[in-house]
């Protein structure tokens, strides 16, 4: 068979996944602005993680609003726009991929393939995914808060399928395993192929991927390599 489309996971995959120990220090000079706690305030942010994924924030600054008023505190405008900018800034630096990955992209397209992306995202990526440089090469980008649902909800997978145009059974699903993004993945009858990375720093813990015996690759440029295969064999 041959395939007509990759779906991408974003962070972990194109780009760096959202390392816990630089992202616990951007929590603490937010923390320090808002003249939080700093426990206090990880525990209301880790916790508004799936809100800010569904579309329940409307903005980075509102979710820092809400984080605030669960632990009593009301701080200005001011702080929490300063806050707010230092999780922009972060998310910016991890928007950016390495050239190998823009290269692959470009040569998949002139493949033919067509390039989608599912990303568990809070309002901040889709507001700066303009200053990306794979926001040229992906014909399709899918963020969960703008979707209103999130990975490994089905009906994410459908909408990215459909609005390619194709069917599941044509679409490669790749993925670095966070969110039971691979069940999800294989359950729409799509190709899932598990991008390796180190999860010694990583947030979720990921049951579904442990002992993984399906296909994988370790960097981006292995795909086209890998899709060659595999289209001989499907």
């Amino acid at each position: 068979m041959k395939f007509k489309a990759i779906i991408f996971d974003l962070f972990g995959t194109l780009v760096d996944n959202f390392s816990k120990k630089k992202y616990d220090k951007v929590l603490a000079l937010m923390a320090e602005t808002l003249s939080a706690p700093y426990e206090a305030f990880r525990h209301a942010s880790d916790l508004s993680f799936s809100d800010r994924c569904i579309g329940k924030f409307r903005s980075i600054e509102e979710n820092i609003a809400v984080c605030c008023a669960q632990i009593g505190l009301s701080p200005g405008d001011c702080k929490i726009n300063t806050a707010a900018q230092y999780r922009y800034d972060f998310t910016m630096r991890t928007l950016k991929p390495k050239a190998e990955v823009l290269l692959t992209l470009q040569n998949l397209k002139n493949d033919g393939y067509k390039i989608g992306l599912i990303t568990n995202c809070g309002p901040d990526v889709p507001l700066l995914w303009h200053t990306s440089p794979l926001a040229e090469h992906i014909d399709l980008p899918l963020f969960s808060c703008t979707e209103k649902i999130q990975k490994p909800a089905i009906e994410i997978y459908k909408r990215a399928h459909e609005q390619l145009g194709l069917p599941s059974n044509v679409c490669v699903y790749v993925g670095d395993g966070s969110s039971q993004e691979m069940t999800g993945a294989e359950e729409i009858g799509f190709l899932p192929v598990l991008k390796q990375v180190d999860l010694e720093d990583v947030y979720d813990p990921r049951p579904d991927i442990t002992g993984w015996r399906g296909l994988s690759i370790t960097e981006i440029e292995e795909l086209p390599e890998l899709l060659a295969r595999v289209s001989h064999i499907h």
